[in-house]
């Protein structure tokens, strides 16, 4: 993915990583919209569930490239490093899409009686 790529870059010339810092906090709000994006009923068409699914392979990459370039990085949050942090969220992303949906009992059906 060519956008992780230059992310990369871009954070293993930065002195102060103020941009690793935005990208993270972009990457958590992202996370935190998740709702809007993936919808509230599975059933319904949602044009939006493609770009949560780039986001996930955004951060897929992202973590990947900073694990293989081993960067040195300053910037923790809450004494995490940022590898961790967009692993953690790749793994509540996944957790979310494969979660089911929460149905009233009027929602389901009861053919097989």
């Amino acid at each position: 993915m060519p956008i992780s790529r230059l992310c990369i870059s871009i954070i293993a010339k930065e002195q102060k990583e103020t941009f690793l810092e935005a990208l993270l906090n972009t990457c958590r709000q992202w996370y935190q919209e998740r709702d809007k994006v993936l919808g509230s009923n599975a059933n319904v068409k949602n044009p939006s569930r493609p770009r949560f699914t780039a986001f996930m392979a955004f951060l897929t990459e992202m973590f990947c490239q900073l694990k293989r370039r081993q960067l040195q990085l300053r910037t923790q949050c809450d004494g995490i490093s940022p590898a961790l942090i967009l692993l953690t969220l790749l793994a509540k992303s996944c957790e979310d899409c494969v979660k089911p949906p929460v149905r009233s009992l009027s929602e389901v059906s009861l053919d097989c009686y």
